[in-house]
């Protein structure tokens, strides 16, 4: 997990397709329109995101930004709803069901400072 060249992205295990066809079109829509609450412009600034992650969790301000680099990916400065709904499912997918450490190396993915999500 150190530099983008020796580790891939957790995102290229799944696609948005993917994920919308296990969740189902009703609950993708109810996603969508409330992520388009907030991302007004079609895409969710870091400004935005680090904001609405401070109303939800409490000021970590570092957290939230590498949080926010981790799924909007490197050649944007933008969220679009598309990667964080595959982010908030791979997240879901690597804590539920048994210890397996996918937790752990998610986790690393997220706060590796030296990681370039693509």
């Amino acid at each position: 997990m150190g530099n983008s060249s020796s580790s891939s992205s957790p995102f290229s295990s799944t696609s948005f397709p993917v994920v919308s066809g296990e969740l189902g079109s009703e609950v993708v829509n109810k996603l969508e329109a409330d992520f388009r609450v907030l991302a007004k412009t079609g895409g969710l600034s870091e400004q935005a995101f680090t904001q609405a992650a401070k109303n939800k969790l409490g000021p970590a301000p570092q957290a939230a930004t590498r949080l926010f680099s981790f799924l909007a990916g490197s050649k944007t400065n933008e969220l679009t709803f598309e990667r964080w709904l595959v982010g908030v499912y791979l997240f879901d997918e690597a804590c539920s069901g048994p210890s397996t450490g996918r937790q752990t190396q998610l986790l690393f993915s997220v706060f590796d400072s030296k990681q370039v999500w693509e």
